[in-house]
């Protein structure tokens, strides 16, 4: 079974990902870290982009058939006083935590299993020079997963859908504590 990017999509628009001040007109709707310490990830782009940021690390499993079953690894931060979002996610179809290990990313151009993982990478989402890229290559690595925390290293590449299409890469770490899954509706 292929999956489908749209939820992936979905997922990106509808999480608020990130600490540091998020929307300058209203309080900052990320409740904090989740119980058990700090959720964070920091991560350095190569390529097209070069920078290092560090922001919230979050992931849900979700398996109910009301929302949008499945693993996500949300990975983000939003500058304070702006709206421009920098996120990664890690997402699979299968609604399992996974265990330790090495997960290569899938090409979502090609057929995917539900086991598979496949990521998105969105930098300055709202901004003129921004970059949506879905990941070709790379890997997730878990080294500790538990059904509040995960952490690992993740290495992932692909291609800005910007014209003309340019290179990216991040390379990085999380601690994740885990989060009630967000339900997704059209």
């Amino acid at each position: 079974m292929r999956q489908s990017l749209r939820p992936l999509a979905m997922l990106l628009l509808a999480t608020a990902c990130g600490g540091g001040g998020g929307d300058p007109a209203g309080p900052d709707p990320d409740p904090g870290p989740p119980a058990g310490g700090e959720s964070t990830f920091s991560t350095t782009f190569t390529g097209s982009i070069a920078r290092s940021i560090t922001g919230t690390a979050k992931f849900s499993v979700e398996t109910s058939a009301t929302a949008m079953p499945g693993f996500n690894l949300m990975l983000g931060v939003t500058p304070q006083g702006t709206r421009s979002p920098t996120r990664i996610l890690f997402r699979r179809a299968q609604a399992v935590r996974p265990d330790v290990g090495v997960y290569p990313i899938a090409n979502p151009n090609q057929f995917v299993p539900e086991s598979a993982i496949i990521s998105i990478i969105q930098i300055d989402a709202d901004r003129v020079g921004q970059c949506q890229a879905r990941a070709m290559t790379g890997s997730l690595t878990i080294t500790e997963s538990s059904a509040t925390r995960l952490k690992g290293t993740y290495s992932v590449s692909g291609w800005c859908n910007d014209a003309p299409a340019a290179p990216v890469t991040a390379n990085g770490s999380f601690n994740a504590g885990s989060i009630p899954a967000i339900p997704v509706t059209d």
